[in-house]
């Protein structure tokens, strides 16, 4: 059995990229986040057309098509513009996906079962509903899985892996509880109110939970109150609509 995650397979310095604060907030009014998110693609696609890096090809695509000051504006656009970031994704630029899945800070763990490429099977830990494939799954695949579905089931799923994680470690058994936490990390953005609310009801134990989704805008020793603290004035950017 090999471990694997999404967001090392779909090149990790590529899906990641750097920290941002997001700078709209779920208050404003989605026709101004739609213009904005609008007018910062056009300009990201004059980037791209500037560079001569539009109509290469897929095969070209790398590091020279998000590492700039445009396609960084996108992300700094943060959750409020993800429901246009997504659709115009699916139906016009899938290299939005990128974008997604740094603003989402999703990272969904993949497992392959088998000795040989002819028997190989490929599944999502902690996400049976997926089901299994006799190839990987793809990153635009699961960001839409996630955006559609997925998503809704965030705070059941933190419930699942925070209950696996506990027990792990009170078994001995680091590394998979390592493994759980992981599960955790990754449901990324979309978690955040129920992480919050676990911490609020006393569980400490995903104080470095928060403060990674959140590019250590909290810190790994913040006290409770400090996360409630932040979560209170910070919710307005850090909710995904």
């Amino acid at each position: 059995m090999r471990w694997l995650f999404l967001s090392v397979n779909a090149c990790a310095a590529m899906i990641c990229g750097s920290y941002f604060s997001w700078a709209v907030a779920e208050s404003d009014s989605d026709s101004e986040v739609e213009k904005t998110f609008e007018r910062k693609y056009g300009q990201w696609q004059h980037h791209l057309a500037d560079s001569g890096l539009l109509g290469t090809g897929s095969s070209r695509i790398g590091y020279e098509f998000f590492d700039n000051d445009a396609f960084d504006a996108i992300v700094e656009l943060g959750p409020a513009a993800l429901p246009h970031i997504v659709e115009k994704a699916k139906h016009s630029d899938p290299l939005l996906i990128v974008a997604a899945y740094r603003i989402l800070k999703l990272r969904l763990e993949m497992k392959r079962e088998g000795k040989k490429p002819a028997e190989y099977v490929w599944y999502v830990e902690g996400f049976p509903e997926l089901g299994r494939k006799r190839s990987p799954f793809g990153r635009r695949e699961l960001c839409f899985w996630w955006w559609r579905e997925g998503r809704h089931s965030a705070g059941k799923k933190l419930q699942q892996f925070l209950k696996e994680y506990n027990g792990l470690r009170k078994e001995g058994q680091f590394n998979e509880a390592k493994r759980a936490y992981g599960r955790i990390v990754g449901l990324g953005t979309v978690a955040l109110p129920h992480l919050v609310e676990k911490i609020r009801e006393g569980h400490s134990e995903l104080v470095p939970a928060l403060s990674e989704v959140t590019d250590g805008q909290v810190g790994k020793d913040a006290s409770a109150a400090d996360c409630l603290d932040w979560w209170t004035k910070n919710k307005s950017r850090w909710t995904v609509p």
